[in-house]
């Protein structure tokens, strides 16, 4: 049993490298507003149509995209997963949004079992779109040869800023593909 559905907890949704202290791991309070949204309106859904769903990756910290940026992923600066955590934004962008990015709503990536691409087809299907801000199919080759597949979800920015905040953030395409760090508007 989940402390915040019938299948999830908020652990499953601390940072990795919190290893095994991931269980005592607490969320600031705008961080819970996320994870519970996430929980409830987007992934338990999911659960129930498809059974098993792991959280890959949740709530990421400044250490976690250094960590991915060596180990050859490409994590975005402005990526949800920071839930509000300041990133340092490159140089180029540094005039519009200034040296840290904290303008995100949360997000995570997931794996459902045997079902990745039914599970990416069905949230686009199923889900009503004013309940995640964006869902990205992802591939990324591993040094050996073989692919990591995931689907990152995003919550609606709506959940946590005003429409006028909201609409001075960088643009967001709502579907996407993305293969080795090169993405696609997707459609069907």
């Amino acid at each position: 049993m989940g402390d915040i559905t019938a299948n999830f907890s908020c652990w499953e949704f601390a940072p990795k490298m919190l290893g095994a202290e991931r269980k005592n791991w607490k969320p600031l309070p705008v961080q819970a507003v996320m994870i519970r949204h996430m929980a409830v309106m987007i992934l338990q859904p999911i659960r129930d149509e498809f059974g098993e769903v792991n959280i890959t990756s949740g709530v990421r910290t400044l250490t976690d995209y250094t960590r991915l940026i060596d180990a050859g992923y490409h994590p975005s600066w402005k990526s949800d997963h920071y839930f509000g955590a300041c990133v340092p934004v490159p140089v180029t962008h540094q005039p519009q949004f200034g040296a840290s990015f904290p303008w995100t709503c949360g997000a995570v990536d997931i794996q459902v079992n045997d079902h990745m691409r039914d599970a990416f087809h069905w949230m686009q299907d199923k889900l009503d779109p004013g309940r995640y801000g964006q869902i990205i199919y992802e591939v990324q080759t591993r040094a050996d040869g073989t692919e990591a597949h995931w689907i990152h979800i995003g919550n609606p920015r709506l959940l946590v800023y005003s429409a006028a905040v909201a609409d001075t953030l960088p643009v967001k395409t709502p579907v996407l593909m993305g293969i080795n760090g090169r993405y696609t508007r997707y459609e069907r």
